[in-house]
This record gives C-alpha cells, structure tokens and sequence, in this order.
C-alpha cells in the first residue's frame, strides 16, 4: 500500500517534486531558488525551499523568504479560470465567441 498523507497525495510522488526542481532548474541554474506549495481542500500537503535566496552571499533559501512579484495579472486570472472550469463553468473547447461576442 502507498503512503498518503492526510490530503490524499501520494508522499513519495511529492517527494519526487524536489528532485525534479532541483535537477532541472536548481542544478542548471536556470533559477537561483524557489518556494513550492501544494494544498487541497485548504490543507497543505506539501512545501519546500530550494536553492538559494541570494548567490552573492551564498545564503540557502529560507522558508520565511520574502521575494518581489512583479506582474501578477496573468497567474491571477490563470487561477481564477482554473476555478472557473473546475466548477464546470465553461470547458476547454468552447469557443471564445460565446463569451466574448465581438
């Protein structure tokens, strides 16, 4: 039997999101670091801090870090229509005329 924590998740396939950051993205260095969350239903099921908050220093990423956001309108509304078809709202192949009819 798998094990699973209290949301339902799999704990060696979330395990498996901290290998895949930090061998594509970390180790490349493509980012210099990164925060990860993952909840259902309001209940966290995974977190991590990878990388660094600050090369210079050599400073490892913190789980307190505080970081700029720039430009949020588009992961905002991303979510909102992740929600918005979650709830059956409007499906994928729908065609944008029928909300947006000009």
């Amino acid at each position: 039997m798998t094990a699973t924590n209290s949301t339902g998740f799999d704990l060696s396939r979330l395990e498996r999101i901290g290998e895949h950051i930090e061998r594509n993205y970390i180790g490349p260095q493509k980012i210099a670091g990164c925060q990860v969350a993952i909840a259902r239903h309001g209940v966290q099921a995974y977190a991590g801090s990878f990388g660094s908050m600050d090369l210079e220093r050599n400073r490892p990423m913190r789980d307190d870090a505080i970081f700029r956001i720039y430009s949020m309108t588009k992961p905002i509304t991303s979510v909102a229509l992740m929600m918005l078809y979650e709830r059956g709202y409007f499906q994928l192949n729908d065609p944008v005329s029928r909300y947006v009819p000009s």
